[in-house]
């Protein structure tokens, strides 16, 4: 199995530093591909038919250069918003060149991606297989991840994005072409465990290999975005890769905080023990590690609403350095919030 991360979260997304630091924390920890998707980045997604401007396709050709540096797979995952309402010759052509463009940032797989985006359309899936196709026909040696846009059973996402047709999710696999990997994030948006034996059938529906969206630590929109997620999630283990293709965590905005639950997580799926004291010794230090461990039940459980000696944490981690430290001090000042635009927030 595959282990990746998916900067895929609305909000303030990673600085490009930000990301550079995270690369040897990831190929140390096991994570092998760095799945570039930040709601944000508007020539993804709202203005996906539009190439970036030329600086960013500079960041991003160095983000690729500086992932293979360290043994990464670098991907990046394009949202075509409503390209399958009206699939037509127009679309088809600013699909393929948008994509050719994305190539030449030499990226080593393709994300397509059809989450958060209306879906109660009655072809919808054999739209969204085409699509995949002549991505597929002009590209027959890309890796391709694609991401339904009812991409669990929770019914949240009926509720937000309109009913889901009838079989979607097995016509969706009757029409894909082969070798691509769909995600799945489990029995909710944000799944507290997974089992073997659940994902199998799920696969089976598919017919074809399973790929893992995890949405811990993620705490974007608008309630989850005042809550760090720090605790050891569990609910995950080696017998899962009998199943599961590739297994992305989808992480907070906070780039170096969230190394220590994507630690946890890497050694859950690797079948090792985990100690968070241990962890969050070793990843940011004793100083700051023995901080996080102290409030990591108020910032998860309690939030910035509820936290009523914020200035004791304010104080405790102002005078502490590193990145993390950083992190934590700009989201008790309540300057990580994130807006209305995650339509599926909810509590982990």
């Amino acid at each position: 199995m595959q282990l990746g991360i998916i900067e895929g979260f609305f909000g303030e997304p990673w600085s490009w530093e930000a990301r550079h630091e995270a690369l040897p924390f990831l190929a140390s920890t096991g994570y092998g591909l760095y799945l570039y998707a930040p709601k944000a980045d508007r020539h993804l997604r709202g203005r996906w038919s539009e190439r970036h401007p030329p600086g960013m396709e500079a960041d991003l050709l160095r983000l690729g250069s500086a992932c293979r540096t360290v043994g990464v797979r670098f991907a990046i995952g394009l949202s075509p918003l409503a390209l399958y309402d009206g699939w037509n010759a127009s679309g088809r052509a600013d699909l393929l060149r948008r994509v050719d463009e994305l190539l030449h940032l030499g990226i080593d797989g393709l994300g397509l991606f059809f989450d958060d985006m209306r879906g109660d359309l009655p072809d919808l899936a054999v739209t969204q297989a085409a699509i995949c196709a002549e991505v597929r026909r002009a590209h027959p040696q890309l890796p391709i991840w694609l991401c339904p846009t009812y991409y669990t059973d929770d019914p949240v996402l009926d509720r937000v994005f309109g009913q889901r047709p009838d079989r979607y999710l097995e016509t969706l696999g009757e029409g894909l072409p082969e070798g691509v990997e769909v995600f799945w994030t489990g029995d909710r948006v944000c799944s507290t465990a997974y089992e073997a034996d659940v994902l199998a059938a799920v696969r089976e529906r598919l017919g074809r290999p399973l790929a893992i969206w995890d949405n811990y630590p993620v705490n974007d929109g608008p309630r989850m975005c005042k809550r760090l997620h720090l605790r050891d999630p569990g609910g995950r283990g080696p017998a899962l890769a009998d199943v599961v293709s590739t297994w992305c965590v989808n992480p907070m905005n906070q780039a170096a905080t969230s190394r220590l639950p994507l630690a946890a997580i890497a050694r859950h799926l690797r079948g090792e023990p985990v100690d968070m004291g241990v962890l969050a010794r070793e990843i940011l230090g004793e100083d700051l590690g023995d901080a996080v461990l102290a409030w990591t039940d108020r910032f998860q459980d309690l939030g910035l609403d509820a936290l009523t000696d914020r200035d004791d944490a304010l104080r405790a981690f102002r005078d502490l350095p590193g990145p993390a430290a950083e992190e934590i001090v700009h989201w008790l000042e309540g300057r990580s919030i994130v807006g209305p635009e995650c339509l599926t927030d909810t509590d982990v």
